[in-house]
């Protein structure tokens, strides 16, 4: 019989609900000896993953690119310092143990045995870099926020902050461990030659199509069963899901509503249904006209019909109020976003001064989000607001965010179980477009909260001064939150030892073929 996994989404979900699926955690023992695959002999096991997703970036570095995909590519490259598991909670990669010895400081224990798969060992030198250099990259500067230095003493790395900031642990879980020979030779170059030290290396990279990863068997500690895992971007959700079902593909993720049935009944495939804490928005750019007038941010609430757009996907996604995940404790139940009033949304663009609407551009970046944004135009032409639909490629879709062209666009970013630097994210005005705020949007009300947030000295304040931020913020609309995901992936019956985390992220790290 078939097994099927559904985690259905609600307020009563606690963060320890990430999945470890594809048949659960009967892993073979770590470096268990598999046979070579080869396609149709009989008896041998396939040790060789294909596995479509929605898209890739133009660079393979997360540093550049800090989307789910790029992230779960990377976290088969490379190694971080520390990381989240399954259970949310924060556990050693590189780093053995780590202390506060104070408000402002940070300390890491490095172990050692670590090569980079350029053949080099992994030195203290190539830690420190690795941290320093995110200052320098707009998409990672969040994760350095408030560090004043990084030295390294024998096998200690020391990390000091301007304040008491609670967030670093969190945030050292997304900066990858990099050669500082490799970055530095590769130049301009970087994001596509991925040099790190985990138990893949990359065997070929074509920006925003496809990524080849081969085992490196000179890990220290992770010996996995697959020999290869090839990742391929398909835009369009029905055609990634048919390469499934013809047997192209061994994993899906991002299906549709009528492709989740089909994989349902299929009995050689199991559909995987993970609660994330991954928001579907759309967003507009606060800094320029006319969405850098409230009135217009806050006449677009309600064009947005929230249930329909959540039908047109995966229709097992729930209406989201505020950029934070129920599931959150820093949730405020309190902010709701108002519902579908297309007179009322005429109403404010004339006292905003639009009493005939305006011109704009809509941005997606994938083939599955064209129906979610004709709807949207359709709507908005309702109150004499005309859109354009853009379609971009992924990278230029990164790239142009950066430089702050877009008028509105949708997306889809994870929270971090610290809420608060989640919020951060959204909203703190040095993460200006791939960093995070992709509304460019500022408020000094709401930047206050967050820094008064990163320095609580318990819960309890952290939690009110989140809490506080969402009902700031709710009064500009920089963000158009429509839905909490749930990442629906599908697998094939014999792939086992998947993991699926709520950051959207995957892991092929313990998988195998039976």
């Amino acid at each position: 019989m078939k097994k099927k996994v559904a985690l259905l989404l609600s307020c009563a979900l606690t963060l320890s609900l990430a999945l470890s699926a594809c048949g659960g955690n009967d892993n073979p023992p770590a470096g268990s000896a598999q046979p070579s695959a080869s396609a149709g002999e009989p008896g041998v096991v396939k040790t060789e993953l294909v596995a479509g997703v929605d898209s890739l970036s133009t660079s393979i570095d997360p540093m550049l690119a800090n989307f789910s995909n790029t992230t779960s590519v990377a976290n088969h490259i490379y190694n971080t310092l520390v990381k989240y598991d399954l259970n949310n909670e924060i556990v050693g990669d590189m780093a053995s143990n780590w202390s506060r010895p104070d408000d402002t400081t940070w300390e890491f224990t490095i172990q050692d045995g670590y090569k980079f798969h350029n053949g080099d060992d992994v030195t203290m030198e190539d830690v420190v870099f690795s941290v320093e250099r995110c200052k320098d990259i707009p998409q990672a500067v969040q994760y350095v926020t408030g560090v004043t230095s990084v030295t390294a003493e024998g096998n200690k790395l020391i990390v000091k902050t301007e304040t008491r900031n609670n967030k670093l642990i969190h945030d050292f879980t997304n900066i990858v461990i990099t050669s500082q020979k490799a970055v530095t030779e590769a130049g301009d170059n970087w994001g596509q030659i991925a040099v790190g030290s985990g138990p893949y290396k990359v065997a070929s990279f074509i920006p925003s199509n496809e990524v080849v990863l081969e085992r490196w068997d000179e890990h220290p500690t992770l010996k996995p069963a697959l020999s290869k895992i090839t990742v391929r971007a398909i835009g369009d959700a029905s055609s990634k899901y048919m390469g499934i079902e013809k047997g192209d593909l061994d994993f899906v993720d991002k299906i549709n509503a009528g492709d989740i049935g089909r994989a349902d009944a299929n009995d050689k495939l199991t559909t995987i249904k993970v609660p994330s804490l991954g928001i579907f928005f759309m967003a507009v750019n606060a800094s320029v006209a006319p969405f850098d007038n409230a009135k217009v941010r806050e006449a677009l609430q309600y064009t947005i019909d929230r249930e329909a757009l959540i039908s047109l996907g995966s229709g097992i996604d729930a209406v989201a109020n505020t950029m934070l995940s129920p599931a959150l404790p820093s949730y405020n139940q309190d902010v709701k976003a108002p519902g579908l009033d297309l007179e009322k949304a005429k109403d404010m663009l004339t006292e905003a001064g639009y009493p005939d609407g305006f011109d704009t551009t809509l941005w997606i970046y994938n083939d599955s989000q064209k129906t979610y944004a004709e709807l949207t135009q359709a709507l908005l032409k309702e109150i004499g607001v005309n859109v354009t639909i853009e379609q971009l490629e992924f990278g230029k879709f990164l790239d142009s965010l950066d430089k702050g062209e877009h008028m509105m666009l949708f997306g889809k970013q994870t929270a971090s179980p610290y809420a608060i630097s989640s919020l951060e994210m959204y909203y703190g005005d040095q993460n200006f477009g791939g960093g995070g705020n992709f509304g460019f949007y500022t408020n000094d009300e709401a930047n206050a909260l967050i820094a008064q947030g990163l320095a609580a000295m318990d819960e309890a304040e952290e939690i009110a001064c989140a809490k506080k931020i969402q009902e700031v913020v709710a009064q500009d609309n920089p963000y158009y939150p429509i839905s909490n995901t749930v990442d629906c992936r599908v697998v094939v019956n014999n792939l086992k030892g998947c993991e699926f985390f709520s950051n959207s992220t995957f892991s092929f790290l313990n998988a195998y073929f039976e």
